[in-house]
């Protein structure tokens, strides 16, 4: 099985190291290649960010398809251009936002979303009511951190953490998401300390949980729905020929 990793932003990040993080989330026979888009924003902290990196996004997705990927990851927890791609594949696609999402009140009776900055609280809630679940979200908490700034390990912990207690203790969350991609590194430890504290509520990390879920989908030969995601009629677009 092989798939395709796509980071949707622009990036000098030497993506070896992620290539090899992700690899060892899926089954030993499973390939994960890593690529960044080449044409877009450094981050995706707003809907100008989202409606800049999807054409890259769309078209990486396309050529993996054409070059034999059995599905495509999209790297972030709004799930970037993800509808958009199922348009124009037919390999599975998905991201982590959604899959976060439905594991948590699959497992807990609703949620809490911890993310990096207070303004991107609204995208998730566009996504939270895109899925109908909105009567199950406890609350959106966010920890003012940026997401260029979130390789600061021991600040991200120490502030997802107060996060986390605010939206178990005030919010009243069963169940809690982080909600940034770049966030990984703390989950475990966070896991942890929730425990101990007397708070065991599930903490999802999505980039392990959903590429499992991608395996699991080839492996039962699932793909989305043409019926919803409809094959677009061709046309003239001459965007995709300039990227």
């Amino acid at each position: 099985m092989k798939l395709k990793f796509i980071v949707p932003i622009i990036t000098d990040e030497d993506l070896g190291p992620m290539e090899e993080r992700v690899g060892n989330y899926v089954s030993e026979s499973t390939e994960v290649h890593v690529e960044s888009i080449p044409y877009g924003s450094v981050s995706n902290e707003s809907f100008l960010d989202e409606a800049v990196n999807t054409p890259s996004v769309i078209k990486m997705a396309g050529k993996a398809e054409r070059d034999g990927y059995d599905g495509v990851f999209i790297e972030c927890m709004l799930d970037l251009g993800l509808e958009a791609v199922r348009e124009v594949v037919d390999i599975p696609v998905v991201g982590p936002g959604r899959t976060s999402i439905l594991c948590a009140v699959d497992l807990a009776d609703n949620f809490s979303i911890i993310t990096e900055l207070e303004h991107t609280n609204v995208s998730f809630l566009h996504l939270v009511r895109s899925l109908g679940l909105e009567s199950k979200l406890a609350s959106i908490r966010s920890i003012e951190m940026p997401v260029l700034e979130l390789n600061n390990r021991s600040r991200l912990l120490q502030s997802a953490m107060e996060a986390a207690e605010t939206a178990v203790i005030e919010d009243g969350a069963h169940s809690l998401i982080l909600g940034c991609t770049r966030m990984v590194g703390v989950e475990t430890e966070m896991r942890n300390r929730l425990k101990q504290k007397g708070y065991h509520v599930p903490l999802i990390y999505g980039v392990p949980l959903t590429l499992r879920y991608l395996e699991n989908l080839i492996n039962s030969e699932l793909t989305q729905s043409k019926r919803t995601y409809r094959t677009p009629p061709e046309k003239k677009n001459t965007l995709f020929d300039r990227i």
